[in-house]
């Protein structure tokens, strides 16, 4: 078995414009909730909500482009732009259920009802849905207190995406992120045998990933890592 790890440092939607058609078996991502907050590094995360709205169907739509038939798209919203997510994600997909990550042993985010220990994963689908492995649709995970050698401002659960992707894809097969962030879909492909390809706008986060995910090595399978830049490729991926 073989597997391969792509990160790709540049604006997703530039990005996504240049893969080919159904190339892609499963998509795992949280894109910028658009709080204004500044430790992104994006200005994607402060624009207007019209403007985000139309700035996310059009990563929806290179979404449903690169997804395969009868596979599926995942996405981790906040609660604010859950409304918002359901009615664009409907405009291409066949809206599946709420899956719900529930951190077990966190303080949680701030929230009108006090502070939120859990975030909703939407689960999309092109065509008719296809579920390899069955788990509860309440996904727990609990916050590790080895001190991390990496920072990012909202990091999430390897040991919940590792569900995630065991639930919707099968081994070897490709996963995208196209919003990487700190590199947890991608450490998640690892833990599970899948490849990954991942998209990040901002080179310090880049450098994260690199850090946290590149030249890693397992017993069960060979394994490539490859880091390109906008515009670049890569002789033997073909996506």
């Amino acid at each position: 078995m073989k597997s391969f790890y792509w990160l790709i440092q540049g604006d997703c939607l530039e990005v996504l414009q240049s893969f080919k058609n159904e190339s892609i078996d499963m998509i795992l991502t949280d894109p910028p909730w658009n709080v204004g907050s500044k430790v992104y590094g994006s200005r994607k995360d402060s624009m207007s909500m019209e403007d985000y709205a139309i700035w996310l169907e059009q990563i929806l739509y290179q979404c449903y482009r690169v997804l395969k038939q009868s596979r599926s798209l995942l996405i981790e919203s906040s609660h604010k732009n859950l409304p918002l997510i359901l009615d664009i994600g409907r405009e291409f997909f066949i809206y599946q259920q709420p899956i719900v990550l529930y951190c077990t042993n966190g303080i949680g985010r701030r929230s009108l009802v006090g502070w939120n220990c859990c975030s909703i994963v939407i689960w999309f689908t092109k065509g008719k849905a296809k579920v390899f492995k069955h788990f509860k649709d309440l996904i727990s995970w609990s916050i590790s207190n080895k001190a991390q050698e990496w920072s990012h401002p909202s990091p999430k659960s390897v040991s919940a995406y590792t569900t995630l992707i065991k639930m919707f894809s099968k081994e070897t097969e490709v996963i995208l992120d196209p919003f990487i962030g700190s590199g947890t879909t991608m450490l998640a492909c690892q833990e599970s045998g899948r490849s990954c390809i991942g998209i990040e706008i901002n080179p310090e986060y880049c450098e994260i990933v690199k850090k946290r995910c590149f030249g890693r090595q397992f017993l069960d399978r060979e394994v490539e890592y490859y880091f390109t830049r906008e515009g670049e490729k890569i002789d033997g991926l073909h996506y």
